[in-house]
């Protein structure tokens, strides 16, 4: 007996639902993976696990390839790992197709900054603030170059508008490393070394292994005197930056970084040679080049020191920190007139930066003409009252001309501000001395001591103050 084959037969109208959920599931699962996709990215992102949040964001541009947010994810990840002309690559993609994205402009803007395009980056930063006048990272980064160009007025509103921004955008959205990490660096920039930490302790509870993050959290509690947390945050940076550049050994930044940690403490063979290799990948970034030159400066290093001066100002000739440290080394070679002409070249860029008419001040001291040197620190003053070094010389100018009543006035007024500095405490001893108050001479000679027990003058004019004492019995 044949069997025959039983013919199953579908209804029309199941045909019908198994199209239509077909056509629905076309329809709204690829925008609905792509959702999905980025959400984990973005918190991947946020949490410092940057490979995964690349693999969500390569997914979401296969399904859909013009996807601005993940084209700015891979972007912003780029950057991070230092990829930094892979990155770019990305942000002028979305440029291309959204030229109103802040974000691309702000991000393009660090990039170019990196390479030593800082015109060309402040212009990114300004077309992004054009865009969102809330990008806090634009404001931000407008500020630190207007900083290195020596306009610290407006360098430093800009920064206040960052942690003004950065404050709107963390009262609707708390779980943002980048912006609780720029928050702290605000902060940092305007001395508010406390609220730093606060955002910067926000800023790790998300990604507890960022070097940068743990390193300037350890130089906000240096700056408080909270040496031993500081030691503690100190090491966990350190070892955050070895395993970053264990994976990724070729990013700059983390080299430059590493380098900072090491010039703080004071170790300047390990700052140098990190700086070195930072260089070796960003060759044209200025900031490097003038830490390089302030290391090579604390190691007496004057002719390599000036080298990496005169090679920052190629990159940024408004660089008022390299013009005024190339005059401070021809000022320490004794080549014043040299000295003289950088530092009128930079007071050209900032005539508002106190240090440098102090500078200026030091120099004719030194050559004797007290009446002009006297004039640059009051111009100091009257830019900073409360600069304690600007108070010294002026202290000391009048103690060079023996009138010791305005000189005290001065010594007072920088101990007010510094009651730790052993030498004013010493020259102070010394007028207290002259005016024949010897009990008084004596209690800042042992001050003097106290604070640094080597101070040889402060030694000797102690000894000389007790023979007094013993012949006068």
């Amino acid at each position: 007996m044949v069997h025959k084959s039983k013919i199953i037969v579908i209804w029309p109208p199941v045909i019908l639902s198994i199209v239509f959920l077909l056509i629905l599931i076309w329809i709204f699962l690829p925008p609905a993976l792509v959702s999905f996709f980025y959400n984990k990215g973005e918190y991947c992102y946020n949490h410092g696990n940057y490979d995964a949040s690349l693999i969500y964001y390569q997914r979401v541009l296969t399904l859909k390839h013009d996807y601005i947010q993940a084209l700015n994810g891979k972007g912003r990840v780029l950057y991070i790992q230092g990829k930094y002309d892979y990155s770019v690559k990305y942000y002028d993609k979305v440029i291309s197709i959204d030229p109103a994205s802040a974000e691309a402009w702000c991000k393009k803007g660090k990039i170019l900054n990196l390479h030593g395009h800082i015109s060309e980056a402040m212009k990114c930063f300004n077309k992004s603030i054009e865009i969102d006048p809330g990008s806090g990272d634009a404001w931000y980064n407008r500020g630190i170059i207007l900083n290195i160009r020596g306009n610290y007025k407006e360098s430093t509103k800009c920064i206040y508008k960052s942690i003004e921004c950065y404050s709107k955008i963390l009262s609707r959205k708390t779980d943002s490393f980048d912006t609780w990490y720029g928050n702290g660096n605000a902060f940092y920039e305007l001395g508010n070394y406390k609220d730093a930490v606060i955002s910067y302790d926000e800023a790790i509870k998300l990604n507890p292994l960022s070097p940068f993050c743990l390193s300037k959290r350890a130089f906000a509690l240096y700056k408080q005197g909270k040496n031993r947390e500081g030691d503690k945050s100190f090491q966990k940076a350190l070892k955050a930056c070895d395993e970053w550049l264990s994976m990724n050994k070729d990013d700059g930044s983390v080299w430059y970084n590493r380098g900072n940690l090491f010039f703080y403490k004071g170790q300047y063979k390990e700052a140098l040679a990190c700086y070195d290799r930072a260089l070796s990948v960003l060759p044209e970034y200025p900031v490097i080049t003038v830490k390089k030159g302030e290391v090579l400066f604390k190691e007496k290093k004057y002719e390599e020191s000036l080298t990496c001066y005169y090679k920052s100002l190629k990159i940024e000739p408004e660089y008022v920190e390299a013009v005024n440290s190339i005059g401070n080394i021809l000022y320490i070679q004794g080549e014043y007139d040299k000295a003289l002409k950088y530092y009128d070249k930079a007071l050209k860029i900032n005539p508002f930066d106190e240090v440098i008419w102090t500078n200026k001040g030091n120099i004719l001291y030194d050559q004797g003409i007290y009446d002009k040197a006297l004039k640059y620190f009051d111009r100091s003053l009257s830019i900073n009252p409360n600069d304690v070094v600007t108070w010294n010389s002026r202290g000391n100018l009048f103690y060079t001309m023996e009138n010791y009543k305005e000189a005290l006035r001065c010594f007072d007024k920088s101990l007010s501000l510094n009651p730790e500095d052993g030498e004013i405490l010493n020259l102070k001893g010394n007028i207290l001395y002259y005016k024949g108050e010897y009990k008084e001479a004596l209690a800042c000679y042992d001050m003097s001591l106290k604070i640094d027990p080597h101070n040889e003058d402060a030694r000797n004019n102690r000894n000389t103050l007790m023979k007094i004492y013993r012949n006068s019995e």
